[in-house]
């Protein structure tokens, strides 16, 4: 029954081990080599997040970089072609401008919006006001729910429909314009800042 289990807990333990013996060695090499004991044990207790970034970090960026230089649909191997994708993508594709006009009007309008947000809630939660410890709790749960679990609160939150809490919340305010609540994700008008207010609350 767990097999399947066991497999997996062995290999983690392989892994656990190798990295604990490149660690040993980086320790014995540097020591050999006339670092003092203090340096050399720090440069050892950094090798897990070094082997962290070269893989999970460095090696991607450069495989996609290489990837994007080939005709490539997972199921086959890799035949280079170039920089004909990016002259696909520049001369021919008008969804690539689209996209690009789309992710720099978010940038400009998040990055500005987040930083003087969290000033603001940073000020705020800083004051000696009583109860602050619980609005610190209720403020920072959304960045240590599972990523599953804030997405499917917003997708509650934002539904297009007046059964959504926001656009529940605002129905008096929009039956009184003689307006109808927003479809955000499903309105290209109103999308952008659906994504707005889900990504910098969730990040929070």
């Amino acid at each position: 029954m767990f097999g399947w289990y066991a497999e997996t807990l062995v290999r983690y333990v392989l892994v656990a081990a190798g990295i604990v013996g490149v660690m040993l060695l980086m320790y014995r090499g540097l020591r050999a080599a006339g670092v003092r004991r203090e340096p050399a044990t720090g440069f050892a207790l950094i090798v897990p997040w070094f082997l962290g970034f070269l893989i999970w970090n460095l090696f991607p960026v450069v495989a996609s970089l290489y990837l994007s230089l080939t005709d490539y649909n997972v199921l086959q191997a890799p035949n280079f072609v170039g920089l004909a994708n990016y002259q696909q993508i520049l001369g021919k594709d008008d969804l690539f401008w689209a996209s690009l006009r789309l992710t720099m009007a978010y940038s400009a309008i998040t990055v500005p919006f987040g930083l003087v947000l969290s000033l603001v809630a940073a000020t705020l939660l800083n004051q000696g006001v009583r109860g602050v410890g619980l609005w610190r709790t209720l403020y920072y749960m959304p960045a240590i729910l599972p990523a599953f679990v804030t997405a499917l609160l917003w997708r509650l939150m934002l539904l297009p429909t007046r059964s959504g809490l926001v656009n529940s919340a605002t129905a008096p305010i929009w039956s009184l314009l003689g307006g109808s609540p927003p479809r955000w994700f499903l309105d290209p008008d109103t999308v952008l800042w659906g994504f707005v207010i889900k990504n910098k609350r969730k990040k929070k």
